[in-house]
């Protein structure tokens, strides 16, 4: 197959269309440099971050199908709910500069103020991988990012590259 041609589209997003590809797999057709970190398994090993690997269509990668929940809260087991919120204050307090070239270190200061000690040494190692990208990291958690896996909370794009949105976008 070399064509997303006759799949379904079940997401888009900036930088991404999903198409599923059966009942446990999807398809990121995707320009997010972000995917490429991943599937180069430059993200730490934890349940926390979705294992993307390389498609043999050009441009894509796959991934675990996640289907959406309409509760996070319902859903997530009350340890992973913590996570999510602890994640959701980190964003809400983020420092906002000019220079989209500060996200890195203002992300990474958010990160630094996590009680989770464990949580906080995932998200820096995951915010470095990024760093692979450049130093114009964003960080973005909500409801339309993330996935539920038997009451875990999966991470699916919350970190992504300003220069890449501002290029998608005009």
């Amino acid at each position: 197959m070399n064509t997303t041609k006759g799949l379904k589209l079940i997401g888009k997003g900036a930088f991404t269309k999903c198409y599923q590809l059966n009942d446990t797999t999807v398809l990121l057709k995707s320009e997010d440099p972000i995917k490429e970190c991943m599937a180069y398994d430059w993200f730490p090993e934890s349940d926390l971050f979705p294992k993307v690997g390389f498609s043999s269509i050009d441009g894509c990668y796959e991934m675990e199908y996640y289907p959406r929940v309409r509760s996070l809260k319902n859903n997530l087991d009350n340890d992973q709910y913590q996570i999510y919120k602890d994640l959701r204050e980190v964003f809400n307090n983020l420092e906002t500069s000019i220079n989209i070239h500060d996200g890195y270190s203002l992300i990474y200061k958010g990160f630094e103020q996590l009680d989770n000690e464990g949580l906080k040494e995932i998200m820096l190692e995951a915010l470095d991988a990024c760093s692979n990208c450049g130093s114009d990291v964003g960080f973005e958690i909500s409801p339309r990012n993330v996935a539920v896996k038997d009451g875990k909370l999966i991470l699916l794009d919350v970190f992504f590259m300003k220069s890449v949105l501002n290029k998608v976008r005009s």
